[in-house]
């Protein structure tokens, strides 16, 4: 088990982020068919978001709690219904049937990426090897090509995107259940309570957050709507694949050689890097590149989302005390997860009144906001580790 370890979890990584892909990146191209606006889509995504921030304390506290629930039956179990509302999309007639089953789809299988996630971290603190970085490099790799074929099936028919959630997806529970541990993973889900008391012993730690959220609502801007985006320069769904495949697949050698990275090149340094790295991405956007400007914004996605995933994770981890570690993580999931929502809700608004053009601007004078703060709060582990 400890020899592959990295192996097998790259997998259950790589099964759930290709099944992600359909909502991350196709969400609009799907909804867009059923007849829904582009503030539909805001509002769907935005609301998938705010529901699974709301029900990912009670799921956590539930495992906590419940010595016969842990990550393996609570992954299959919120896949398993996750795919039964993708399955009544396919029946879906009327908006309200349409927004009720993709909430449904859609906030489930955002509350399985923390509970996916935790269950590599709690190896890495029992010390066992495993390299988480190089297990979601790989899973970009595979988003990257499912992101690629997605928009080709796009071309065809859009229902083969559900299709291929549905498939994707069951992927994920045979392979959480053949892979994940037999016996529960402590989580010391102490996430919810005491976040008020980190952020007073760490009040950097609050304008580190509040860069994170500002950042993400525009990177979330940008991929929830790049459909948009790409038409406004000439492109069409393909084009939204081709996209997503160099974004994705650029992640993967700079995930892969994270740990290398980040013993030559402090933690808190990789950061802020990022954090610029993300805004001159969006910067790129404003420029009259057409769609290969497109292309080129998204090819730095390796010097962005690429450390910034990895290196938060780390830093968090390694910043807090033992008893807080599991706060850390959810307030950063948290943050990121609101930018999200705050990202869906406002881009679809703000497209449908002023424009792409005029949207993406004024994400980037946001995401700069959060790049400064970024730059200025991380601060070295040594310095804040009590």
């Amino acid at each position: 088990m400890k020899k592959f370890l990295t192996a097998k979890y790259a997998c259950l990584q790589s099964s759930y982020w290709m099944s992600a892909c359909f909502f991350y990146s196709f969400a609009q191209v799907f909804l867009i068919d059923k007849g829904l606006g582009v503030r539909d889509v805001g509002l769907i995504l935005g609301a998938s978001s705010l529901a699974a921030f709301l029900l990912q304390p009670c799921i956590a506290a539930l495992i906590d709690k419940n010595a016969r629930v842990n990550f393996k039956n609570s992954i299959s179990a919120i896949i398993a219904i996750a795919i039964l509302a993708g399955a009544g999309l396919f029946f879906a007639n009327g908006t309200a049937l349409v927004y009720i089953l993709f909430i449904t789809l859609m906030t489930l299988s955002l509350i399985a990426q923390p509970l996916i996630n935790s269950i590599g971290f709690a190896y890495i603190d029992r010390g066992e090897k495993l390299n988480y970085a190089a297990s979601r490099g790989i899973g970009s790799a595979c988003y990257a090509c499912i992101g690629w074929v997605f928009g080709k099936l796009a071309n065809i028919n859009v229902d083969y995107l559900l299709i291929g959630y549905i498939v994707l997806s069951a992927l994920v529970i045979i392979i959480n259940l053949l892979l994940a541990p037999k016996r529960s993973i402590e989580a010391r889900q102490e996430a919810v309570g005491g976040n008020y008391a980190l952020l007073r012993k760490h009040p950097h730690f609050f304008f580190m957050l509040l860069g994170m959220a500002l950042i993400f609502l525009q990177h979330n801007l940008i991929n929830a709507y790049l459909l948009s985006i790409v038409e406004r320069v000439g492109g069409n769904e393909g084009s939204v694949g081709t996209a997503v495949f160099i974004a994705a697949i650029l992640e993967v050698p700079i995930m892969l050689l994270y740990t290398r990275i980040q013993n030559r090149i402090r933690v808190d340094g990789l950061i802020k890097w990022a954090a610029v790295f993300f805004t001159i991405k969006s910067a790129l956007l404003l420029l009259p590149f057409g769609l290969w400007g497109v292309y080129v914004s998204q090819s730095l996605q390796l010097a962005g989302y690429a450390i910034m995933i990895p290196a938060t994770g780390y830093y968090v981890n390694a910043m807090v005390c033992e008893s807080d570690k599991v706060k850390g993580q959810a307030l950063l999931t948290t943050a990121i997860v609101i930018a999200g929502a705050l990202g869906y809700l406002l881009g679809g608004v703000l497209i449908d009144s002023w424009g792409v053009f005029a949207t993406v601007a004024a994400g980037t004078g946001v995401s700069l906001a959060g790049s400064f703060l970024l730059v200025v709060s991380s601060k070295r582990v040594s310095e804040v580790k009590e």
